[in-house]
């Protein structure tokens, strides 16, 4: 399969991916930071939660490829001119859809493993409450591997092409990504509500200004986070119910970097909100010669999202 985008268009999409992979960057620096290092200083942490760790760099390398995909294929879209010029039509090779899709796919079931991971700790680990995320996850990995064989298939010329079992777009397989949109959408409505739920619960049972407010403050990230995720499927979802290439280009280079930023401001912004929790209740301790005492259950959440990879 060859998908056709303007020669002149390859320019404003690479700029959007270059711009938004500089703000991943950033922010997966920030968030290493507080994952291996203690909130004290740059000693390590007596417990590292791997997992979070290894998802962040895996993500990452995701990212790089996807970027590199798209320098690619503007260095043999100007190529392309070069060697036969008016004709402004450019058309990648096989091999760059399919791993570009895979890799934008890889990058949505990590960080919807998370989520799941999310609820599941959350809720004491409850295994009820993350039955129908893991659903959802398991159907969006069968429709990930599904895409990815049919894009094999139609480069190899086979008769068996998602355009034979019914065209939803003129552009891919559609039929197979579509629901995969759909599943990793509904999976984010879903935890994301289940953990402001849970937290707001909470907040009601617990006394005091200032625990209420760290609770609050940890919802409006979740979502603040949850919203920035959404917001680039259901987007890239959309742009596959057109015949827009343009569109379904941009939609799927901003998605593997939107969704590492959403994954790694919810770290952050937790992190950077517990130091601020600890500093004030060690101002306020000092103040009345009392031993240092904060809020147990807002900081148990807070550095959950960090120790524990809530």
């Amino acid at each position: 399969m060859t998908d056709a985008v303007p020669t002149h268009k390859e320019i404003p999409i690479l700029l959007t991916a270059s711009l938004t992979f500089g703000v991943s960057l950033c922010t997966l620096g920030h968030c290493v930071r507080w994952l291996i290092y203690s909130d004290e200083g740059w000693s390590f942490r007596k417990r590292i939660h791997w997992v979070s760790v290894v998802i962040s760099f895996l993500i990452f390398s995701l990212n790089v490829v996807s970027l590199g995909l798209t320098c690619w294929r503007l260095e043999d879209a100007v190529f392309h001119l070069e060697s036969r010029w008016g004709n402004a039509d450019h058309y990648s090779p096989s091999w760059v859809a399919i791993v570009n899709c895979t890799a934008t796919n890889s990058t949505a079931l990590l960080a919807d493993y998370i989520l799941i991971y999310r609820c599941w700790h959350v809720y004491n680990k409850t295994l009820a409450i993350i039955v129908f995320p893991i659903v959802l996850w398991i159907g969006g990995t069968v429709c990930a591997a599904l895409q990815t064989y049919l894009l094999v298939a139609q480069a190899n010329g086979s008769n068996i092409t998602p355009f034979s079992w019914g065209p939803v777009t003129a552009f891919g397989p559609g039929i197979v990504l579509l629901p995969f949109l759909a599943s990793t959408a509904v999976l984010n409505a879903y935890s994301t509500f289940v953990l402001i739920h849970r937290i707001h619960k909470v907040t009601k049972q617990t006394q005091g200004f200032n625990s209420t407010r760290n609770f609050r403050y940890i919802i409006r990230i979740l979502a603040e986070s949850g919203f920035l995720y959404l917001s680039v499927t259901l987007g890239h979802f959309i742009a596959w119910l057109t015949t827009n290439a343009m569109a379904i280009e941009v939609l799927s280079t901003l998605n593997v970097p939107v969704i590492s930023i959403a994954f790694h401001l919810v770290i952050i912004r937790s992190a950077q909100n517990r130091i601020e929790v600890d500093r004030k209740a060690l101002c306020i301790s000092t103040l009345r010669f009392n031993p240092v005492t904060v809020t147990s259950r807002a900081n148990s959440i807070l550095r959950a999202d960090n120790e524990k990879g809530a």
